[in-house]
């Protein structure tokens, strides 16, 4: 495999890379606060309809999978909304796919501290839809075009993976209001590894589908374990 180590980021990239580090802040945020903002908005006006955990549960995600397709509907080749090059890459997918799965169910089980279990499928039917619309498809695509070399001419890995890892971990810290504080940092390394093992399959692929299929099973995982 050549790896083109002459499209390492020049300096106008570099000052570039830094307003779109802003920009995935803002769209981190806002990920996170427009969805909240909205429900806030829905339980106000139909307050009268009641609002249990599972109705709100349900509707949040839901509002937070439409806030993903707002972001990547425009641009759907570039937001990895496709089947991609899968035939070519099929082992090297299963592997990186496969490897946050059988760590999970290996790991979990054998954890003290368990928020997942028993929640609401959400966590697993569609949160994780929301999440990688977000991140592996809109940030993805964005930090792809603007930085499309790779780490290191030995690492085959392009620069928009760990980023998209690092801002996809970012994403859990919001989990300090109701979790541990030592899980949370436990999540943040994870999740960090397992974005950036999907960012592989985008990268390999083009497509979000088969980080997404494996963010699922994982969350899955974490859900039926009692």
């Amino acid at each position: 495999m050549t790896i083109d180590t002459k499209r390492q980021p020049s300096q106008p990239q570099r000052e570039r890379l830094l307003e779109w580090i802003f920009l995935g802040c803002a769209v981190t945020v806002a990920s996170i606060a427009v969805p909240y903002w909205i429900m806030q908005v829905i339980s106000r006006r139909y307050a009268s309809m009641g609002c249990g955990v599972a109705w709100y549960s349900w509707r949040y995600h839901s509002v937070a999978v439409g806030f993903g397709l707002l972001l990547t509907i425009g641009s759907p080749v570039r937001s990895g909304l496709r089947i991609g090059a899968i035939r070519a890459n099929w082992r090297k997918v299963l592997i990186v796919c496969g490897i946050p799965i059988a760590l999970t169910a290996a790991v979990y089980p054998l954890l003290s501290y368990r928020p997942f279990a028993g929640y609401e499928q959400t966590m697993w039917l569609i949160s994780p839809l929301a999440q990688d619309l977000v991140f592996l498809g809109f940030l993805y695509g964005r930090f792809e075009q603007l930085l499309p070399g790779y780490i290191h001419r030995r690492v085959p890995m392009r620069w928009c993976v760990p980023l998209t890892g690092l801002f996809f971990a970012a994403w859990h810290l919001q989990n300090l209001e109701w979790m541990s504080t030592g899980f949370v940092v436990f999540q943040v390394c994870y999740t960090f590894l397992g974005g950036m093992l999907a960012g592989l399959s985008r990268q390999w692929t083009g497509s979000i589908l088969y980080g997404l299929a494996s963010h699922m099973a994982v969350n899955y995982i974490a859900w039926a374990v009692n």
